[in-house]
This record gives structure tokens, C-alpha cells and sequence, in this order.
């Protein structure tokens, strides 16, 4: 078990990914997606520089357009409570 795993929660059908940390550099430049090759599937950056996300497993990632690269796995699932919708996000 990681004692230092984030979770995010948000009421509604998506929630809101944090960008990597290179990703606001001069060179710098990230990306969130799912799956692999022509399945894969990407996320868009929203206006506040977060990725907009459904259920899945998420990586996030960014480099700095030199030699360091990080990259975060996501976990997000749907969580039912009577009639809402919650959305969690657990960085493995």
C-alpha cells in the first residue's frame, strides 16, 4: 500500500488532473493519456491547466524538454452515493 498516495474527489462526471511539474517551463511540455498506440486515448488540458478526466487509468506526464521527465499514474473511478456521482482520482 503507498502511505503517500493523493486522491482527488469531485462531485460530478470528471475530475480535474494536476499537470506535471515541467510542463510551464520555456521548454517544457506534457501530456495525459490512456491505453496505448491507435487506442489510446488523450486528455485536454482545460483553463486552468488541469486535465479534464473520466474513469480509467490516467498517466500524466512532462518533460522539460531536455533530460528530466516525470510521469504520474492516475486510478479514477465513479463512486454512486444515492444520486450523486463522485468522481475519485488515486495517484498510484
Amino acid at each position: 500500500m503507498n502511505t503517500n498516495a493523493t486522491t482527488l474527489v469531485n462531485l460530478g462526471e470528471t475530475i480535474a488532473l494536476p499537470a506535471g511539474r515541467y510542463i510551464d517551463l520555456p521548454t517544457g511540455c506534457g501530456w495525459c493519456g490512456q491505453g496505448q498506440g491507435m487506442a489510446a486515448q488523450w486528455a485536454v488540458r482545460n483553463d486552468n491547466g488541469k486535465y479534464s478526466v473520466g474513469p480509467g487509468r490516467w498517466a500524466v506526464g512532462s518533460t522539460d524538454g531536455s533530460h528530466k521527465m516525470t510521469v504520474e499514474n492516475w486510478v479514477v473511478a465513479h463512486v454512486r452515493v444515492g444520486d450523486l456521482t463522485l468522481t475519485i482520482a488515486t495517484m498510484e
